[in-house]
């Protein structure tokens, strides 16, 4: 019996329409134009030797979390045979029948721990061309019954790399200067979870993800990888791959450990993309404390409300749902009830809406600020022979300011006019820049040649002379902003300046020109908020 997911055979709507949508050039570069990138090595023997060794160690790890969120760690006392058993149980329960894997008959376990693919994907890049067993630790004693080698080696790997998290997440605490028994006490082995991942070969590479980007609903994920590939991340805005090291363990910041540490330490984004060729197994160990644990940022001002673990997973989750709603409304649950059943929606949803708002009012975003850095009309250069080139030269600076909020960009459109002696201004040129992303307290550039037409050099040279010559930059765009794990709704960005030019055809002005709009920034508008829960309450009191 076939053992792979029937992927092409599940998903081959989302495919036909996808090829006939020819986005393939752009999804190659989505894909495969990641840079490569070596991950900070840590080496934890250092952890053992002598005093200014064992600072010299931690100060690696604080300072990989808190710049990279990823950071890779050798000589970290697991041994190989560990990972080399885990390896082969894994390979040979993948080896099981589809069939058997999807309905649970392969482990004694509820049918939702396996999972393939991306049932509620509306579009190729929401499909996941992987499938993995999510077990619950607490679970693994009901695999004795099935596979008492399996249970065996899980218990074994789940104990050693559970005592490494500990003594990471400990580190980290410790810098932040909180002597918290938060770990010890509720980060407990029966709350975390293993994750054995398996990525098929991929006829359609280029196309679809073995995991969509995210970011982990944990405190410390700890993954170990073969050495085929895949995994990369954001960082300064772009992404980058990962480089296997087979000595090595990656660890990453999940969300949780951001909440806690009050942004000090970043969960990133990160993604994996499939091979064409051969097959990729990891698997991963999610350090994640009991549902009833509160989360709380021991520094103050805390940029974070208090929440706990339960009250997020069910946020995720709602998030989840909601989307599907909007891209497949014929989706929506079938079940009947009573009324109920109705009130207590009603009254969550009404809930919900609150815990939004007052979220959205406390963790607003302001607009990244868009400026010129530099401008250069050759053909208006009087100080050397450049009359023949008509590009003008642009620096674009985009700064996100917001802290602890990172940015999504859609392609920016940037678009040059010219006019003169007040005239109505005409377009002589354009540019677009790809999608990217846009990490808190960055800024990117994007410097390019924008190709002119339509300009009548000779009267803007006498314009430029006279000063009645007036070149002017829009740059038009669409953000999100990402909060944690959520992401805002986009929002339209559309800025102008007016750039001056000297006789020279350089900008005339030393400082950055700041692009603004004449509509006001994401951000400054405030919700009558008392009257909304003063209104909330008072259905709430007769539901």
């Amino acid at each position: 019996m076939e053992s792979d997911p029937p992927f092409q055979e599940s998903y081959k709507t989302l495919l036909r329409d996808f090829m006939e949508e020819k986005h393939t050039e752009r999804m190659h570069e989505m894909f495969f134009g990641a840079d490569k990138n070596e991950l900070p090595l840590i080496d934890l023997s250092r952890l053992c030797l002598g005093e200014y060794e064992q600072e010299e160690c931690k100060r690696e790890i604080i300072d990989a979390a808190k710049r990279w969120g990823f950071f890779q760690v050798v000589n970290h006392g697991i041994s190989r045979g560990i990972f080399a058993r885990m390896k082969c149980e894994q390979a040979k329960l993948f080896q099981q029948p589809f069939d058997e894997k999807a309905n649970g008959k392969v482990l004694n376990l509820p049918t939702d721990c396996y999972r393939w693919g991306t049932p509620t994907a509306t579009s190729l890049t929401q499909l996941a061309w992987s499938e993995a067993f999510h077990i619950p630790l607490t679970h693994v004693s009901r695999l004795k019954e099935f596979n008492s080698t399996l249970s065996s080696t899980i218990e074994e790997f789940a104990e050693v790399v559970s005592e490494l998290a500990q003594r990471i997440a400990e580190i980290l605490a410790d810098n932040l200067g909180c002597k918290s028994t938060l770990f010890s006490k509720n980060v407990l082995t029966g709350s975390c979870y293993l994750r054995m991942n398996r990525y098929p070969p991929c006829p359609i590479s280029s196309k679809v993800f073995g995991l969509v980007p995210h970011t982990d609903s944990d405190f410390l994920t700890i993954l170990y990888q073969d050495q085929v590939g895949g995994l990369q991340l954001v960082k300064d805005g772009k992404w980058i791959r990962v480089k296997p090291n087979p000595e090595a363990l990656i660890i990453n910041i999940g969300d949780l450990f951001q909440a806690w540490s009050n942004g000090t330490y970043k969960s990133i984004e990160h993604r994996v993309v499939t091979n064409q060729e051969f097959e990729r197994f990891s698997i991963a160990y999610f350090f994640c404390p009991s549902n009833d644990t509160v989360i709380q940022s021991g520094l103050q001002p805390s940029i974070y409300r208090k929440f706990s673990f339960k009250e997020y997973r069910k946020q995720v989750e709602e998030d989840v749902k909601s989307t599907v709603r909007r891209k497949s409304p014929d989706m929506a649950d079938s079940d009947g009830g009573g009324g109920g059943c109705c009130r207590c929606c009603f009254s969550f949803i009404l809930t919900s809406g609150l815990t939004a708002l007052f979220m959205w009012l406390s963790l607003r975003a302001s607009n990244p600020v868009c400026s010129i850095q530099d401008f250069y009309v050759p053909a208006l250069d009087k100080t050397g022979n450049f009359t023949t080139n008509t590009s003008i030269y642009v620096d674009l600076k985009l700064d996100n300011e917001n802290k602890d909020k990172g940015v999504y960009y859609d392609v920016l459109n940037l678009t040059l006019y010219y006019s003169r002696n007040q005239s109505q201004p005409i377009a002589i040129g354009n540019k677009s820049f790809d999608s990217f992303y846009q990490g808190h307290k960055k800024n990117t550039r994007r410097k390019t040649l924008v190709d002119t037409y339509g300009v009548p050099w000779d009267a803007a040279s006498t314009a430029v002379s006279n000063g009645s010559a007036v070149f002017r930059v829009d740059l038009a765009t669409a953000v999100r902003f990402k909060i944690i794990a959520w992401k805002t709704k986009k929002h339209k960005l559309v800025v102008r300046a007016e750039v001056p030019i000297d006789g020279n055809g350089k900008k005339d002005k030393k400082k950055g020109i700041r692009l603004k709009s004449s509509a006001p920034e994401l951000g400054c508008y405030r919700a009558p908020a008392g009257l909304l829960i003063v209104i909330s309450i008072f259905i709430l009191g007769f539901i």
